[in-house]
């Protein structure tokens, strides 16, 4: 966020639990199904919010991290927890564009997504034929056929990862 002490203001005045952290840059808003929304300043922002990563909880960060690398061509890497101020460590991450899959590694399994309050993530991709191709040879199914979205032109297909992530697919959504 550009104004993070605005924006938590906005957030509690509207009744949002939020959770601190031991960076005072940084809260978690509150939301159904235990999901937390990790939210920090960064004045430097051109825009009002950026969204810059996503955390998964995987029992197999190395694994995941290879099923994204080999599905949507991930960039493998490492970041830093940005609240792990006491404690400094190092995430395992899938890069996909400008957004970085953070594989926090957990001892419990996770739920599917489909149906929860986080039904599915979703990547824009510049040609969704090509990558339902590339899919198909590396033997990921879609959960159905690619469709135009009625009214647009926009391609939609979606799909499961083997932990139970749905995950949309667009192509032509982004401006």
């Amino acid at each position: 966020m550009k104004d993070f002490a605005a924006s938590v203001a906005r957030w509690k005045a509207a009744g949002i639990e939020t959770q601190p952290t031991e960076n005072p840059n940084e809260v978690y808003l509150l939301a159904p199904d235990g999901i937390r929304v990790e939210v920090y300043g960064e004045p430097s922002l051109p825009q009002p919010m950026a969204m810059t990563h996503l955390h998964y909880y995987p029992q197999d960060p190395p694994a995941i991290q290879a099923w994204y690398v080999r599905a949507f061509g991930a960039n493998p890497s490492w970041r830093p927890c940005v609240a792990c101020l006491s404690r400094p460590r190092m995430y395992q991450t899938a890069d996909i564009g400008p957004v970085n899959l953070t594989l926090t590694p957990s001892e419990q399994p996770r739920l599917p997504t489909r149906g929860r309050a986080l039904d599915h993530v979703g990547f824009d991709v510049e040609n969704l034929d090509a990558l339902v191709k590339h899919l198909d040879a590396e033997h990921i199914a879609l959960e159905g056929p690619v469709r135009t979205v009625p009214g647009t032109k926009v391609k939609i297909a979606f799909l499961t990862d083997p932990w139970g992530a749905r995950i949309e697919l667009t192509e032509g959504l982004a401006p």
